[in-house]
């Protein structure tokens, strides 16, 4: 370390080169690697999934109501279904059922002062009988083990239906549970086209084959885009009435009589420059009017679903049942929305709301990228299911040449900083600017002429490879990092070379901008800071892994040395009075700005962990006497405390109370599905792993900050440097078991699970020795380990 490095940078370097050098000895797989099942772990013993179908069958979920109502341009509460392009969800009302469906490439342009694109919904399918059989009971049912919504009428019938896994299909089997006869009608439509767009709407009738379909081409004038999307649908063995009920409203009349059933078969097809995309639909129904070729894709989806639980799990018993319901409500959403693929796939990863019912959601439904869309993405990967990456992935290469395209430009730039403390640019620069909001295929969303899509923070872009980081991280993909990744990592590297501003009198460099969404006119904002120190650590590893760019990696580290030090304040009034605490910028106030994002780059970037025992106290005094907890953000909160150690049962009493147990609304109280708020609140999946499991600081950290009076159990979560780690440990917090997967066969260090007493290391069964060295948590234990080895650790008897 030279002698004017800032305080507090000597572990994150030193981990940046323990990264390189594991992934330096990296075995290659596909760039996108799907693993499979566990990710090289795949259960053999079908006692593992009678326990795994137990423990998510405790979440059904059940209406006996209707929805909470919560604004329609936002996710909304009601039994969800995904694969990752088509996305459906059941509403309606007492009598009649809807399933609103969306698709991940429902994009389009309009006539708007503030906006260019934006996403929007497609439209549905809506089943309603024209007479009625008294004593009908309403009710949804939602299995979150299989995808199967089950749904009663007050109108004597019910409805059991799936959205598949791997295509893009809609079954729905319609009974009359009455005792009369009844005539139904199932209705495809699509929502009308945005005022002042270009989009159009569609519909027909197939009365050859029995069909009836809806269309919507979702259009972009300044993109030169038609997504054009069809849904078709038939009910199978019988001959239907057909009838057009409006341009965009196609009916199928039948009758139904009592006790019998009929099913109706539905699919979603289309896409970005589609021609064929009615006769797609058509096709995939008509693939799908016989009862076997039903049965199998129904076995196809069901097995995937058995593999997406199958990949990790959690067990906490009776104790935390609250915690454990928002647990696995959130994980079908992450499996509904981005981790399934279908087979004909959009290629896009969801935006912010997957299941919105609006032609115009809140803040465009886009790829916000101050952190938002990300969330989901980075939880996913912890939770051992990375098959997601591809998509997203797809969405940041298309936008990369605007990005540098934005940071050559002066007047784009000049709209970033806007006069705040940064001399005005004469030219441009290199590297990648990320404006805030994004759409696909390389669009912008909001008005690409304005100033405020950047919110003055320079910090998107290395938000944006965030997720990818960890995702390198954590599988060790080495194609992965050498054809996508690391050059992004270099032209961020080389923006902030370009943006930093020398300050010659502290011999520092500092960064001028706002720490997030804020006008504020502040030098060395946080969350820059963590933003360009976390570009430079993991350029610096990137480029020792690959072997190159020797000449760059010297610069920046030489940048990186001289970074100012993170911005700290004293708290001047209140229980906290005069403890050191994270402030915004300098000079701010800790009790005028105090902000979730004041700290939330701590564990977003992997600044702090544990071992940085002053500044994980400085995270920890925000959250303890900052931090307000009635707030959408304030899961993020939740996620950097129990990071740096903050008191397990506070933050969950806190996130119960504040966030999780009020009244739902649009961002708070957990819904009737087991969610809660938009895409991004499966924040709350990486704060349940971030206490179980702790792995960015060089080391693993069994039960890293969890409660120590529960009997608790995890299997499969993925751990940095490519490790699948399973652990248990009984009612008085001590671990009983501690099992651990090598992919890769790097080199493993682990906090000894069992303070003051020696550990044994078994491969395979057969003791191996390890080395031990000390850190502020205790002793850590370090050995080799060999790919597709399974390594357990138990106290020396």
């Amino acid at each position: 370390m030279t002698s004017d490095q800032p305080k507090g940078m000597t572990r994150r370097t030193s981990l940046a080169i323990l990264i390189a050098a594991a992934v330096a000895v990296g075995v290659d797989a596909p760039v996108y690697a799907t693993a499979p099942l566990g990710c090289g772990a795949r259960p053999s013993d079908p006692d593992e999934w009678a326990r795994v179908s137990s423990i998510v069958d405790r979440h059904r979920v059940v209406y006996d109501g209707l929805p909470s109502g919560v604004s329609p341009d936002l996710t909304p509460d009601g039994p969800l279904m995904g694969n990752g392009t088509v996305n459906a969800f059941m509403g309606g009302d007492r009598q009649t059922q809807k399933i609103f469906v969306t698709r991940s490439d429902m994009w389009e342009d309009y006539d708007h002062p503030d906006r260019d694109v934006h996403a929007t919904t497609f439209g549905g399918l809506t089943i309603s009988s024209a007479t009625s059989a008294a004593g009908g009971t309403f009710r949804y049912t939602q299995d979150l083990r299989t995808g199967v919504v089950e749904a009663t009428s007050e109108g004597g019938f019910g409805t059991k239906t799936w959205l598949s896994a791997k295509k893009n299909l809609i079954v729905t089997e319609i009974v009359n549970q009455g005792q009369t006869d009844l005539v139904m009608s199932v209705d495809v439509w699509t929502e009308p086209a945005t005022v002042n767009s270009i989009s159009t709407t569609s519909g027909g009738l197939d009365r050859v084959n029995g069909l009836i379909h809806a269309g919507k081409e979702a259009k972009s004038d300044k993109y030169h885009w038609s997504v054009n999307v069809a849904i078709a649908s038939k009910v199978l063995y019988l001959s239907p009435v057909l009838k057009e009920v409006d341009g965009r409203t196609m009916r199928m009349t039948f009758p139904l009589e009592c006790g019998k059933s009929v099913t109706v078969v539905s699919s979603v097809e289309g896409g970005k420059g589609s021609a064929t995309y009615i006769e797609d639909a058509k096709k995939t129904v008509l693939a799908h009017e016989e009862n076997k070729a039903l049965a199998a894709a129904k076995s196809v989806h069901d097995e995937w679903w058995k593999e997406y639980w199958l990949k990790s799990y959690v067990d906490f018993g009776s104790a935390s049942a609250r915690l454990e319901k928002l647990y696995y409500g959130q994980l079908y959403m992450l499996g509904c929305a981005i981790a399934a693929q279908s087979e004909h796939s959009a290629g896009l990863t969801a935006g912010l709301f997957p299941w919105c019912t609006s032609t115009e959601p809140r803040w465009q439904g886009d790829y916000t990228l101050n952190t938002d869309i990300q969330r989901a993405m980075h939880s996913s990967i912890g939770a051992n299911r990375t098959d997601h990456i591809k998509n997203y992935s797809n969405v940041i290469e298309d936008f990369w040449p605007v990005a540098r395209s934005l940071a050559a430009d002066k007047k784009q730039l000049n709209h970033l900083v806007d006069g705040r403390g940064h001399p005005p640019f004469e030219s441009g620069i290199r590297g990648a600017l990320f404006p805030t909001h994004i759409g696909p295929w390389g669009s912008r969303t909001e008005h690409s002429n304005g100033p405020d899509d950047f919110f003055h923070s320079p910090s998107n872009g290395a938000a944006v490879l965030q997720p990818l980081v960890k995702y390198w991280k954590y599988t060790q993909d080495s194609p992965y990092l050498r054809k996508f990744l690391y050059p992004k990592l270099k032209d961020l590297a080389q923006f902030w070379e370009d943006y930093l501003v020398w300050d010659s009198t502290n011999g520092r460099y500092v960064v001028y901008g706002a720490s997030f969404e804020e006008s504020t006119e502040g030098k060395n904002a946080i969350l820059d800071l963590m933003a360009s120190h976390f570009v430079f650590e993991n350029a610096i590893a990137a480029s020792k892994a690959l072997g190159i760019d020797a000449a760059d990696r010297g610069r920046w580290s030489y940048v990186l040395d001289r970074l100012s030090s993170y911005p700290t304040g004293a708290i001047t009034s209140g229980p906290g009075i005069g403890k050191t605490t994270f402030v915004e910028y300098e000079g701010a106030d800790p009790q005028i700005h105090s902000h979730p994002v004041v700290v939330q780059g701590t564990y977003f970037f992997d600044t702090v962990g544990r071992t940085d025992q002053q500044y994980a106290e400085f995270t920890r005094n925000h959250i303890r006497y900052m931090q307000k907890w009635n707030s959408d953000k304030a899961m993020r909160a939740a996620v950097v405390g129990t990071n740096a150690g903050y008191e397990i049962d506070s933050l969950v009493n806190s996130v119960l109370a504040e966030i999780i147990d009020l009244p739902v609304s649009d961002w708070l109280g957990m819904r009737s599905n087991n969610t809660y708020g938009d895409l991004g609140a499966t924040l709350f999946v990486g704060f349940i792993h971030g206490s179980l499991l702790q792995s960015d600081e060089g080391f693993l950290n069994i039960f890293a900050n969890w409660y120590k009076d529960r009997a608790t159990s995890f299997t499969r979560l993925r751990a940095s440097g490519a490790f699948l780690v399973d652990a248990e440990q009984d009612e008085g917090g001590v671990a009983t078991t501690v099992s651990i997967l090598s992919e890769k066969g790097k080199r493993l260090t682990v906090l000894n699970p069992w303070p003051n007493k020696k550990a044994e290391v078994l491969e395979d069964g057969t003791v191996v020795s390890y080395s031990t060295s000390v850190n502020s948590l205790g002793e850590l234990l370090t050995f080799p380990t060999r790919a597709g080895a399974r390594y357990e650790l138990r106290v020396f008897q």
